[in-house]
Order: structure tokens, then sequence, then C-alpha cells
């Protein structure tokens, strides 16, 4: 594959296995998709792997998506990287949860494959 052709890589941050499925299903066939089930997880594989996005859960084990999105936007190594927030939670406590989240970053689950689609090329538009 050609550096033009390369996939580009999404961290898939959630404890929930189904949520991983699903986001399989919707993105696989676009993009390279890594998975972590936890904040410790997901902080350490995206220092190692580099993904060009972060879609990350709200609420998890070890920390929770609060954590990880701080951890990732402080580090050197990781702030640049894009960071999708999907959520059961109303916005508006996904935001006050996370400082300096922008609400166009985040997803409210249940959400459509047209949804994720759309905010993840937004993303990448950017």
């Amino acid at each position: 594959m050609g550096v033009a052709e390369m996939k580009k890589r999404i961290l898939i941050v959630d404890d929930d296995k189904d949520i991983h499925a699903l986001l399989r299903t919707m993105l696989g066939k676009e993009y390279e998709l890594l998975a972590a089930v936890d904040a410790i997880q997901g902080v350490s594989m995206a220092k190692q792997a580099k993904p060009d996005l972060v879609l990350l859960d709200v609420q998890m084990p070890a920390g929770g998506g609060p954590s990880v999105f701080d951890r990732l936007s402080k580090m050197g190594d990781t702030f640049t990287i894009p960071i999708l927030v999907m959520t059961a939670l109303p916005i508006e406590e996904a935001l006050r949860r996370i400082p300096g989240l922008l609400p166009e970053r985040v997803l409210s689950k249940p959400f459509s494959m047209q949804t994720l689609r759309e905010a993840v090329a937004q993303v990448f538009a950017e």
C-alpha cells in the first residue's frame, strides 16, 4: 500500500465489547481500527500507536473517559490526536465531566452509521 492509500487509524476506547463490534461493522472497511477496553489500556495504546482519531466512551472503569481525555490532551506525544467522545449521558453532562471538550466532538449513543461516519469525516476534514 502506498502512502496515499494508507487507511487512517482509529483507536476505540470503550469497555463495551458490543460497541467495539458495532464500530468494526460501521467503520472497519474504511479505517484501521484498534481497540482498548479501559482507560489505562487506551492511554497506553494511544501513546504507542499514534492513531489519527480516538473514539472515547465517557463512562468506563479504571479512570473513565474524562481521565483518558485529560491525559491524552496534555501529553506531548498525544495532544494533537483528535478525540470524539461517545456517550449515553446528556451532552451537557458529558461536557461538564470533560472540561475542554467541544460540543461538536460529542456523539450521543445510540447513533446511526451515517451520524458516526459524518462525525469521523468532519474530524478528518479539519
